[in-house]
């Protein structure tokens, strides 16, 4: 792999926006500027290649729509001219495979155009970056965005508007500012009190060293993956839902199991109070964020506590109720929480939603899930048809779910990190624990 790289014919240019984009400012909120430090990447193969010059035409139109993606980061927020512009690097690997270069880890950074997080945050760099490689089998598109610019939704909805724009087509505008982008919204007069109220929990000294003590020992880089065909996922639900004479949605049943299993495999003592965490998108759900929101716009919904005795039932109940709770009159619970939420990360009191700590215990009893099924990551069409696999962002999350590929039917792909992995590698059969489950045959506790 190493000779084949030194191989590698790359061209570097810088896709500007154009003149008629004018000078301006994208307003960032605290929960923008608590990300800076992250970056979310994504990599796409495209079996039939892909055209780079009718990717960097389609990228100027995205950039007139979107001009901050080649600004730079100030203090007043993310600035922006004519004259920005984003990185993009085109390479030639013909006598590699597609396979081959996914399989290395970080191969694709060997060659690609960096996003430098430091360089972003001194404002020296734009936040985003495009890399093209072209390889014997097809064609890896690897883009890269900083985490205070977008979050995953804002990330794919780039993508697709990329794509539509590439085909010739139109597209919407998009919103650089919302309710949670007004410096007003944060205006919390006593967030410590509101944050215990709403059973956020501290962090000290201890929850910190063992987040450090994870990162150290490499637990964080352990990774199990379960993936579920589209009829599988279909049947846990409908059991679920036929048992109890429900309708919960797969999200809800999912997170349920999930949350049973985890207990089952952890081992937990019968009676330890458990809650589950979802991370979810706020767009269309809170007034005052639209759809087309370009910024982060997500929350972590904790569920009230259960019982590690309880049954799956109980828990896809609290799951449910809770989201629902928190969405009805147009978010007006959730606006209350997200206004203390905002409001410790801008003072930088030492609270978090949930017990962070017990989310990284290696006998855990908080579940965490966050549900990429939502986003449409395999109907990217930029001119040559849709990718025959997308790669799952590389993200520390405890469980991530991510789609499979169209032809599996709807399938989920669920990726566990840290001692979940390890946990689910030795579970023997993952589907036959979630069908128990799903049944009512397995106890949690």
């Amino acid at each position: 792999m190493d000779n084949l790289l030194r191989r590698t014919v790359s061209t570097f240019s810088g896709v500007r926006i154009g003149s008629t984009v004018r000078a301006g400012v994208k307003r960032l909120s605290v929960l923008d500027r608590v990300t800076a430090g992250m970056i979310i990447k994504g990599v796409w193969w495209f079996r039939d290649g892909l055209d780079g010059r009718r990717l960097r035409d389609g990228l100027v139109r995205l950039l007139q729509s979107r001009p901050w993606l080649a600004g730079r980061l100030t203090a007043e927020g993310v600035v922006y001219d004519a004259e920005g512009e984003v990185p993009f690097v085109e390479s030639s690997l013909p006598e590699c495979r597609a396979e081959t270069v996914l399989a290395e880890s970080n191969a694709l950074d060997r060659f690609a155009h960096p996003l430098s997080v430091a360089a972003f945050r001194r404002g020296q760099a734009s936040p985003l970056t495009v890399s093209l490689v072209h390889v014997s089998d097809g064609a890896l598109l690897y883009v890269q965005g900083a985490h205070v610019c977008m979050d995953g939704s804002s990330f794919y909805g780039m993508m697709a508007d990329w794509a539509r724009l590439c085909r010739g087509e139109a597209i919407e505008p998009v919103e650089a500012a919302c309710r949670l982008t007004d410096p007003d919204f944060a205006d919390d007069p006593a967030p410590a009190a509101h944050a215990e109220a709403c059973g956020y929990v501290r962090v000290g000294w201890r929850v910190l060293a063992r987040i450090m003590w994870n990162t150290l020992c490499g637990l964080s880089r352990r990774r199990f993956a379960v993936r579920l065909t589209g009829e599988q996922v279909a049947g846990l639900i409908e059991r679920v839902n036929a048992r109890l004479g429900t309708h919960y949605g797969r999200h809800v049943v999912l997170s349920a199991l999930l949350a049973a299993a985890e207990v089952r495999l952890g081992g937990l003592d019968a009676g330890v109070a458990c809650r589950h965490v979802s991370v979810v998108n706020l767009r269309g759900r809170m007034a005052g964020i639209p759809l087309r929101f370009d910024g982060n716009a997500v929350y972590n919904i904790v569920s009230p506590v259960f019982s590690s005795s309880d049954k799956v039932e109980v828990v896809a109940g609290m799951i449910d109720r809770t989201l629902r709770s928190l969405f009805v009159n147009g978010g007006e619970r959730l606006t209350e929480v997200m206004r203390c939420y905002m409001s410790v990360i801008r003072d930088r009191l030492p609270y978090v939603p949930f017990d962070v700590g017990g989310m990284y215990a290696r006998r855990s009893p908080v579940s965490y899930v966050n549900d990429f099924l939502g986003f449409s990551v395999y109907a990217l069409d930029f001119g040559t048809g849709t990718p025959a696999a997308v790669l799952p962002p590389d993200l520390p999350d405890k469980v991530r779910l991510w789609p499979l590929p169209p032809q599996q039917g709807g399938g989920v792909e669920i990726l566990f990190t840290g001692w979940l992995a390890g946990r689910w590698a030795r579970c023997g059969d993952p589907l036959a624990l979630l069908t128990a489950l799903s049944e009512g045959k397995e106890p949690l506790g």
